[in-house]
């Protein structure tokens, strides 16, 4: 179709006539019957006997065909090749660099959480400051790890998450029997964008779920003292009391649930307080939009990620410290036990503290790549 559309103006001279004939007749008979459509109006259940391909291609027929309305509306909001590529390296350039600052309130999280301390954080973090100092006790423990895990997570799940939300809109507007323009922004609600970050998440976190149980490990080896080293920590992963290569992605149901829970809360706090500030209250989107938008992104963030982000701790770690697991549902009701259901917030505060400034740094770092890239600001 596209050939004989075309008409093959660069190739003529070296296709045979044979080959190009068809496709001209082809197209002819494509064009008659679009003349016959805009001409005449006839209804669209008598072209589609015979052209069926065409009226979807070629025919505006969102008045009285739901089907073509989602076909067309789809199409008006996939995103290009260009600009996806380009979102992605954004979203990866600011997972990056924000373990480069953050990775310390990330290890504290992670040896708090496998620790068997009763006392407070504070006095828990001032213990290890005191023994290790702060390079070799929050700082260094999975930093290269963590920086190339986030990269590649970040990179893909709000690197896609505009096509998701998208595409969520386009399918639910057209469920509903609405077909919105192409030049329309989406119809966003919090259950739509909660049901794209579910999606770009879970993607993101399922691919890199080897480097954060590497990086997990990492952490919680330098509170366990079970690995002289970090490398040794990751060789761990796979020995043979260990298992194979797929003991790389062991955890990982309850890491791609964390990260789709994760993903979710962040784009509904980040993405819906920027569009109810720009569509309601008539905000400017601008960088202290960016940076309001990171901080309630964090709260949400940490609160449906919290019960999952207990789990792949304990779970990913329970043969370090000695309380091996059968299943992530065994590990819950052991978790349920030690502390009841406060237990799975365990780490909220450290979990705050670290998504509100990451999601605030690492947000204007990413719409100012955008910008970089030639994209305009997230909407």
């Amino acid at each position: 179709f596209v050939l004989s559309r075309c008409a093959c103006p660069g190739a003529s001279a070296d296709l045979p006539d044979r080959l190009l004939a068809p496709l001209r007749a082809v197209r002819n008979r494509f064009r008659a019957a679009a003349r016959v459509w805009r001409g005449r109006a006839r209804p669209v259940r008598r072209i589609a006997k015979h052209w069926a391909v065409m009226a979807a291609l070629r025919v505006d027929v969102a008045p009285i065909a739901p089907a073509g309305a989602f076909a067309r509306s789809l199409a008006g909001a996939a995103r290009s090749m260009n600009e996806v590529r380009e979102n992605v390296a954004a979203a990866a350039l600011a997972g990056l660099i924000q373990p480069m600052l953050f990775n310390p309130l990330d290890s504290l999280k992670v040896r708090w959480q496998v620790s068997s301390s009763n006392g407070t954080m504070r006095a828990f973090a001032e213990g290890i400051f005191r023994r290790e100092g702060l390079w070799r006790g929050f700082w260094r423990p999975g930093l290269l790890t963590n920086m190339l895990s986030v990269a590649v997570s970040q990179g893909m799940r709000l690197g896609l998450y505009p096509v998701c939300r998208d595409l969520v809109c386009v399918a639910a507007d057209a469920s509903q029997g609405i077909a919105a323009a192409s030049s329309q922004q989406p119809r966003k609600t919090p259950g739509r964008m909660l049901a794209a970050g579910l999606a770009a998440g879970s993607a993101a976190y399922f691919v890199a779920a080897p480097g954060f149980l590497a990086k997990t490990r990492m952490q919680a080896a330098a509170e366990l003292l079970v690995a002289p080293s970090g490398a040794a920590a990751i060789g761990a992963i796979a020995s043979p009391a260990g298992g194979s290569i797929t003991s790389y992605w062991r955890g990982c149901s309850p890491l791609v649930l964390r990260g789709a829970l994760l993903t979710s809360g962040q784009m509904l706090g980040y993405d819906g307080t920027k569009t109810l500030a720009v569509s309601s209250l008539g905000c400017s989107d601008g960088p202290v939009l960016h940076v309001a938008a990171g901080i309630v992104a964090g709260v949400c963030a940490a609160t449906l990620s919290a019960p999952a982000d207990v789990l792949v701790t304990r779970f990913q770690c329970a043969d370090a410290s000695g309380r091996v697991h059968n299943s992530v549902f065994a590990c819950a009701a052991d978790v349920f036990r030690d502390g009841g259901a406060p237990a799975f917030f365990r780490g909220w505060t450290v979990s705050f503290s670290r998504f509100a400034p990451t999601f605030i740094v690492g947000g204007v770092i990413y719409e100012q790549a955008r910008r970089a890239l030639g994209l305009s600001y997230m909407s």
